[in-house]
């Protein structure tokens, strides 16, 4: 998985449902523990 491109996704606000289909070996487990060290990407 490439944290850059997610780091990317996740800036453009997209859906974690988004960020699986377009980025491979991308799941849930793997960004909400990307998201937990980066807690600026967190939603509001």
């Amino acid at each position: 998985m490439d944290e850059k491109e997610l780091d990317r996704l996740l800036r453009a606000r997209m859906s974690h449902a988004q960020i699986i289909e377009k980025l491979p070996g991308a799941n849930k487990a793997k960004i909400a523990a990307y998201v937990k060290e980066h807690p600026e990407l967190k939603r509001k």
